[in-house]
């Protein structure tokens, strides 16, 4: 009887060490793809020449205001009270820095520059007047880019 218990300890343990490095495994991907997406949307944002959109800079403007309104309300025993006004300015544009790092990570910088470019050539191309054909062109481009990207396979 005492065999069979230390057995299925043995397996139980060796079940529990596999499934874990199963899910390090899974972390390890997870972060290796978060990463070459993180690369491919911030050479997308230096190609476009640092662009984002004004509503970004309205958020990223919010997160200023809470920012400096929770470095206002830190107790004077706190650790980041201690550390002077530099690390207390730093603090306060974490928040901005985090609303632009997740606006480009995740691709909306991305989404709002094809939605410039579609913006743009709109009183272009719905016009009574003759349409330009760079335009009209253009537009074409962009609906097949779409289509291509919305069909699976």
């Amino acid at each position: 009887m005492n065999l069979f218990v230390r057995w299925v300890h043995f397996a139980d343990t060796t079940s529990e060490t596999m499934l874990g490095n199963l899910f390090r495994g899974f972390q390890l991907l997870h972060a290796v793809l978060l990463l070459i997406s993180a690369v491919g949307f911030f050479i997308f944002w230096a190609r476009t020449r640092f662009w984002l959109p004004k509503y970004a800079h309205i958020l990223a403007a919010i997160g200023l205001v809470v920012g400096v309104w929770c470095v206002s309300n830190v107790p004077s025993d706190a650790p980041l009270s201690k550390q002077g006004p530099v690390a207390k300015f730093l603090f306060a544009l974490i928040l901005p820095a985090m609303v632009y790092f997740f606006f480009v990570f995740y691709g909306g910088q991305k989404a709002a520059h094809r939605r410039k470019r579609c913006d743009f050539l709109d009183p272009r191309v719905n016009c009574p007047d003759p349409q330009d054909p760079k335009a009209l062109e253009e537009l074409r481009n962009m609906v097949q880019e779409l289509r291509r990207l919305s069909t699976p396979g």
